[in-house]
Order: structure tokens, then C-alpha cells, then sequence
């Protein structure tokens, strides 16, 4: 495996503060790192994509809906969206 630290002379952080964007937010799993690498090897319909997670977000959840999003704050943009319009898709 390629040390980046060491590639791009970068200093190692040692995280105490939980999933913050100014130290690239979480780490990911050996198993989430594999799908990705996996999924990296095709191309994708982004919409359907989405929309498949969003149904397996729900399953999960047992919430009546599920979208992804790039990040907390485009989440919280929908989560208001969602409560201003209900079931108004328009």
C-alpha cells in the first residue's frame, strides 16, 4: 500500500474529534473501500443510482423516504426543502 503521508510529504493526523471535513471527515471500512473501488470500474446512471440508495436507505431505516447526499449541510438543504413542500414534487 502507498504511504500518501509520506508521497506528498503530508502529516499524519491522529483524529480525536469525530467525522470533521477539516481531517476528511470519517474513515471508511475495508469492506466500503472495496465496493467503491468495485463501483469506480463502470459507468452509472447517477439518477438511478440515488434512487436505488434511496430504497435501501428506506429499508434500513423504515423511514418513508431516503435520498444520499454529497454532505451534512446538502442534507440539511433537503431535509428544510422537504418540510416546506411536503408532497409537492413541483
Amino acid at each position: 500500500m502507498i504511504d500518501l503521508h509520506k508521497k506528498y510529504n503530508l502529516t499524519p493526523v491522529i483524529n480525536l474529534s469525530g467525522p470533521l471535513t477539516t481531517y476528511g471527515a470519517s474513515m471508511s471500512s475495508p469492506a466500503v473501500c472495496e465496493a467503491v473501488a468495485s463501483g469506480m470500474k463502470w459507468q452509472w446512471d447517477m439518477d438511478q443510482l440515488f434512487a436505488r440508495a434511496g430504497d435501501v436507505i428506506t429499508a434500513w431505516s423504515g423511514a418513508e423516504a431516503g435520498t444520499l447526499t454529497a454532505c451534512a449541510a446538502s442534507g440539511v438543504t433537503l431535509s428544510v426543502a422537504a418540510c416546506m413542500t411536503g408532497n409537492d414534487l413541483g
